[in-house]
């Protein structure tokens, strides 16, 4: 996360860094949990950011599955 420029309703992360570890991806959805209010949005290839999710969507040759 680059800045934070103020309080908003939603929050759009798109791709984490693909040269994050294990214990980075941790801290930066610690702090997604702790700080951010409202609805956050975040777009990953990675299966290991799905375990603290709310509502996962997935696509699947164009279209798209809610999963939960």
């Amino acid at each position: 996360m680059r800045a934070r420029l103020k309080e908003a309703q939603v929050n759009i992360f798109d791709e984490l860094p693909s040269s994050r570890d294990a214990l980075s991806e941790a801290a930066f959805i610690q702090l997604i949990e702790t700080h951010f209010t409202g609805t956050v949005i975040l777009v990953s290839h990675c299966a290991s950011t799905v375990p603290s999710a709310e509502t996962v969507y997935a696509d699947k040759a164009g279209q798209l599955l809610l999963k939960h």
